[in-house]
Order: C-alpha cells, then structure tokens, then sequence
C-alpha cells in the first residue's frame, strides 16, 4: 500500500471578536446607524447578521449589523 503525502493543513490565526466581547462583558453602547439613528443599549444576542439592542427604557430593537456606521463604547 501507497501512503499517500498529504500537507498539513495551516492553522487559521485567531481573530479578536469585538461583538462578542461587548456582549459578554455587557458594555454601555451607542450604536450609529445609516439612517442617522443614535441608540444607546446593550446588546443582548447578536448572530451573523443582526444584533438584539436594549435601550435604557426595556424597548429591544433588532439591528442589521449592515445598518451599523459605527459603534462607541460609553465608559
């Protein structure tokens, strides 16, 4: 029998996940979306495409993550 030579496969390099890290540490946001919208909340779940936003009054919005130009961490 032929073994055949197979190459190793290269590891991946670990990338940081920002989301996820805001999420589990439940930081204080405010999320600027395209439309010009301000939203200050946590985020609550968040998968590939959207996140679950919740303001200070309880109200949970579900964001596009395309709708997003950028995100500040309130300290």
């Amino acid at each position: 029998m032929v073994k055949s030579l197979e190459q190793p496969k290269p590891l991946k390099p670990e990338k940081p996940d920002l989301l996820r890290d805001l999420w589990r540490d439940q930081s204080l946001l405010k999320l600027h979306l395209l439309d010009g919208t301000v939203l200050e909340g946590r985020i609550k779940q968040f998968d590939q495409y959207n996140l679950r936003v919740k303001v200070e009054d309880g109200t949970v919005y579900l964001i596009p993550k395309h709708a997003l130009v950028y995100v500040e961490v309130i300290p």
